[in-house]
């Protein structure tokens, strides 16, 4: 699942990431905009399925919940940045994380951690908070093995039910 589309490239990426694997075609990748991009509404590709409303909203975290019967794979959150919006996000879309995969918080690098000390509370914030709130997920460095990360803070690796 990836929160916030706009071109359309990460879902891309990610199905095609599967193709690659040869992962069974169950295997799909959710994109989710509050106003999917004409580019985006171009993709075609049998793995992607793409919904438009927000990432927040009951009726989104249903349609979410049909095409993902099985809840166990990778989500990513890349829409609003504000506080309040990945504080929601992360707690709606943690349900559709399986065990050892990951929820990523996308550009915790935001309000001064290092980058943009004028945006305010951002993601970092957000997922400082869901940590406290729970013990099912744990940071991971897993990016360090790239050596650069827009979102460093925001590797969020599930490790219980």
């Amino acid at each position: 699942v990836q929160t916030g589309v706009s071109l359309g490239g990460s879902i891309i990426f990610f199905a095609h990431i599967l193709d690659a694997m040869q992962a069974d075609s169950s295997a799909v990748v959710v994109g989710i905009d509050i106003k999917l991009t004409p580019e985006a509404r171009t993709i075609s590709h049998p793995r992607i399925h793409l919904i438009e409303g927000s990432s927040v909203d009951n009726q989104t975290i249903q349609a979410v919940e049909n095409l993902l019967p099985n809840h166990n794979g990778m989500v990513s959150l890349d829409s609003d940045h504000s506080f309040e919006h990945v504080r929601q996000e992360l707690q709606l879309y943690q349900q559709f994380v399986g065990l050892n995969q990951f929820l990523v918080a996308e550009d915790t690098n935001l309000n001064n951690h290092p980058v943009n000390s004028l945006f305010g509370p951002g993601p970092y914030e957000a997922v400082v908070e869901f940590l406290k709130t729970t013990d099912k997920f744990v940071q991971d460095d897993l990016w360090k093995k790239n050596m650069f990360s827009f979102h460093q803070y925001g590797w969020l690796r599930r490790v219980s039910e």
